[in-house]
């Protein structure tokens, strides 16, 4: 009986991958991309926070009391 006979394909061994998203990037102005809008997003998140807290007059909160790009006052 050959033992090539019950072969199938490419073996991996020791857990190799063949996965094409691994590796190096060489293009990476999507992560300049994805930073900016993720900036973007927790600067409106702060900034509706804090006049929530200014329409409460919640005067002492973290919320009123951090400026608008997230450093505390």
């Amino acid at each position: 009986m050959d033992p090539s006979s019950y072969s199938v394909g490419s073996r991996i061994y020791r857990g190799g991958s063949s996965a094409p998203n691994i590796g190096p990037v060489t293009d990476k102005t999507g992560y300049a991309e994805r930073d900016r809008a993720y900036r973007t997003r927790m600067r409106l998140n702060a900034l509706k926070k804090r006049a929530k807290a200014k329409r409460e007059k919640r005067y002492m909160s973290s919320e009123y009391l951090s400026a608008p790009d997230g450093r505390t006052v």
